[in-house]
This record gives C-alpha cells, structure tokens and sequence, in this order.
C-alpha cells in the first residue's frame, strides 16, 4: 500500500465524523456562522493563512502562495429549509433545518484534501485556494464569492468542484466537457383584482380567475413556443389569494421558476413570460406585476478542465460518465462563467444500479459515506495532475 493511501485511510473516519459534525448542526444560507467557525477553527490548526471575515460567513484559506498556477477547490455550506424525517443517529438537531443536498458532505471532503495536504506538504509549482462558501441553495452565494475584493486579488486561474449524488451509484463520475446543469430562474405574478361579494363578481376583477389564466398561458411557453427537443421545465409552485368561500379576494400571488440550458432561451421565456403579463393584464382590464428574483445561470465545464478533473478520477471511479444532462441548477455556474474550471457529480448512491439512497432535497435524505474518501482522493489526484512537480 502507498502513503497516500495509508493517509487515505487513516483519514476515512475523520472526514465521516466531520460530515456527521455538520449534519447535526445545519445552518440556512447566510447564517452559517457556527459551522464558518468550526472550518477556521481546524484550517487555522493545520497551518493555513485564514480569511474568515468576508461575504458574512465564506471562508478562504491557503497555503504558501507559490509561484504558478493558482487552482481554487469549493465546496458549499447551507443547509435547507425541512423538517428531518429520518432515524439517524447523527440526525439534525436544529428543527426545520437539515442538510438535505450533500452540502455536509461537500465541506468534509474539502477539509479532507486541506488536511492531507497540509500534513504531506508536497512541492507545488503553484497553489490551492480552498473557498467554503455560504448560500449556495437559492442565495446566489456564488456570485457573491467571486466578485468579492479578496477572490479577485487571489489571481485564481481554475476552479473545481464535486457535489455528491445519490442519483448515481457510489464511484460514478459525472462530468461533460460543456453543458451540465441548467439555468434556474424565479419569478412571481401579482395579480391586482378589485374584491366583492362571491355573488356580484361582476362588480369586481377576480384575481384567482386571472391566475389560473396565467398558470395555463406560462406552460404553453414551453409546450407551444419552445423547440420540443430542448430540455426545458417551468413550474409554477404556489399560488395563493383568498380567505373566504364567498369573497373575491383583491390579490393572487403566483410563484414560479423555469430551468433551460441556453442563454438564448432563458431570455427568449423571459420575454414571453413579460407578454403573457401584458396580454392578460389587458384582456382582464387590471394590473399584473412580474417579478424577477434568484437567478443562476446554466453551469458549463469547460472541456480541458474536465478532462483533467476526468482524469483525476481515474482508477478511484467505476464509470466516468462524459455526456449527461441534469435540470438541477447550482451557483457554481458562476465561478466557471469567470474561470475556467469544471464540476463533477460524484455519484453516493450505494453499490446498486437501484438507487438506494433518498433523493437530494428530501426530508430523509442520506448518501454512501464510501463516497467522502473518494472525493478527498479525486481532490487530491486532481492537485498532483495540475501543480505536482514531475
């Protein structure tokens, strides 16, 4: 057995206790100040220059800034918004938070490959930057991260990423040279009616009326006005108005998002949502508001950079999976829209083709902890194949 993998090894159980840490205390996004605390706290203890004092709760760190290329390695640290259903022993202990997406996992693999290297402390013809960032799951965090003063004065040149998936089995490595995961774009309608009695309607404008016109006229954008072979899906997941059985309510609010992968697309929906806007707003003679809110744009590796990260994973993955498509969306779009760079789904589904594990965002959700070693390895394989010394 090698030293690396003697390290691995001794490593394992460590980075499993870290995920589990994480899992018991999850933190929504922008409010990950204890789990920022605990990161500095070991990265500080292994000999890191820390910068913690940033984007609210994002935490940076590196090592000696040696001369060459400068690769940032990310992983993202909110939780979600549910109520844990399962019977972990390390369940979440914060009511209505959990760590639903693998984010736990995403920070103690990233603290796996920071120890390692810390500790083995190879020659580098350049430097990593570990960046554990805040509000990932609808914050945009991403975009925050990489417009930052710090990240900008870092000179990075690459950036890289895995997110475990339990949609794949343990060992899968998914990771296109191009398009990856699509586009995720809020919006909401305000419908302005004029309320009365359920028994006059014709001496007010019904809103719920108007928003169910609304509902039918936005899925036509995808089923009539886009080209059925283009992967795309809108959804409208609330609407509300009304208190009463027999009161026409003065207001609907609708929300909804639609994904693509396509800037053109995503520009062309926009436009069509605007007009459906106007053109019911006119047929019903009131006032519709359109609201634009969260927005990530597709994620698209870039090909060298994939093949590289591919490459990484050689001999540790079973499959490496070069064309699949997902309607996922993840801010991560935004560093590879600035860097080149590439992110890979590391499959945590169990050792089975059935997937064994809950789906991602589900109020039991849990991965293959098999697949946290492996990440550190495909981290750190990807570091010896960008910085390492022949």
């Amino acid at each position: 057995m090698g030293k690396i993998q003697t390290w691995l090894n001794d490593l394992s159980q460590e980075v499993i206790s870290w995920r589990r840490h994480f899992h018991q205390f999850p933190e929504l996004s922008w409010e990950e100040n204890k789990t920022a605390k605990f990161i500095s706290g070991l990265l500080c203890q292994w000999g890191y220059k820390v910068y913690d004092d940033f984007q609210k709760t994002a935490v940076l760190a590196h090592g000696k800034l040696n001369p060459g290329l400068k690769i940032l390695l990310r992983a993202d640290m909110d939780a979600l918004e549910i109520e844990e259903q399962g019977c972990l022993d390390f369940k979440s202990k914060y009511p209505g938070v959990m760590h639903a997406c693998g984010h736990d996992g995403h920070i103690a693999m990233l603290l796996g490959v920071a120890k390692l290297l810390s500790e083995i402390s190879p020659e580098l013809k350049g430097s990593v930057v570990f960046c554990f960032q805040p509000a990932e799951e609808g914050g945009a965090g991403g975009q925050e991260v990489v417009n930052s003063e710090l990240v900008k004065s870092m000179g990075i040149e690459e950036a890289y990423a895995l997110h475990l998936y339990t949609g794949a089995p343990t060992g899968a490595f998914i990771c296109p040279d191009k398009e990856f995961l699509a586009s995720a774009d809020e919006f909401e309608f305000i419908v302005h009616g004029i309320s009365t009695h359920g028994a006059m309607p014709h001496t007010g404008i019904d809103p719920i009326v108007i928003g169910a016109d609304l509902v039918l006229a936005v899925q036509s954008v995808i089923s009539r006005n886009m080209n059925p072979l283009d992967q795309t899906v809108m959804t409208i997941g609330k609407f509300s108005s009304g208190q009463a059985h027999n009161v026409i309510p003065d207001r609907a609010q609708l929300l909804g998002s639609f994904r693509t992968f396509s800037e053109p697309n995503r520009n062309f929906i926009k436009t069509r949502l605007q007009e459906i806007k106007e053109g019911c707003g006119l047929t019903h003679r009131t006032k519709i508001d359109l609201n634009f809110y969260a927005s990530y744009p597709p994620t698209r590796n870039h090909p060298e950079q994939a093949r590289d990260f591919r490459k990484a994973a050689q001999g540790i993955c079973d499959s490496l999976i070069e064309n699949q498509l997902l309607l996922v969306a993840e801010d991560f779009s935004f560093y590879l829209n600035k860097y080149p760079g590439a992110m890979a789904f590391l499959g945590a589904g169990g050792s089975n083709s059935t997937q064994q594990y809950p789906p991602h965002h589900s109020s039991n959700f849990n991965f293959d902890e098999n697949a946290l070693i492996k990440g550190v390895e495909i981290f750190w394989n990807l570091i010896q194949l960008k910085l390492g010394k022949s």
